[in-house]
């Protein structure tokens, strides 16, 4: 069963996990300002401990969701962010709509986990 379930602890999935929900927070502000919407400094997420005491306590099922959230929100942010430096490197100027394509993504992912903690 540890093969199928994976070996690392709730507390140190959900570290994984608020590592990456920083990582991703500190792209925010750097894409919002190249979204043609205005700028966004935050992902408007709960603190760290609130995050953290609804994962611990919250079932396998819903930690599971959580990853894959967290998961996929940092794909998206990283090779979309990638792809707009890429561009504006290129000396493209017209990346709002892309930029604020990119925005809309994570932001959904994010309202994912504060629906989650609504429940």
């Amino acid at each position: 069963m540890e093969v199928i379930s994976g070996s690392s602890t709730p507390e140190s999935q959900f570290g994984t996990n608020y590592d990456r929900l920083e990582a991703v927070e500190s792209v925010v502000s750097i894409v919002s300002d190249m979204a043609d919407a205005g700028p966004q400094s935050s992902l408007a997420l709960p603190q760290k401990e609130q995050l953290q005491h609804f994962y611990l306590s919250g079932s396998p099922m819903l930690q599971r969701q959580i990853d894959n959230i967290c998961d996929d929100m940092a794909v998206t942010a990283r090779s979309g962010t990638r792809a707009l430096l890429q561009f504006k490197s290129e000396g493209r100027n017209n990346l709002g709509a892309a930029a604020g394509c990119l925005m809309r993504e994570i932001n959904q992912m994010s309202d994912q986990i504060l629906a989650l903690m609504r429940r």
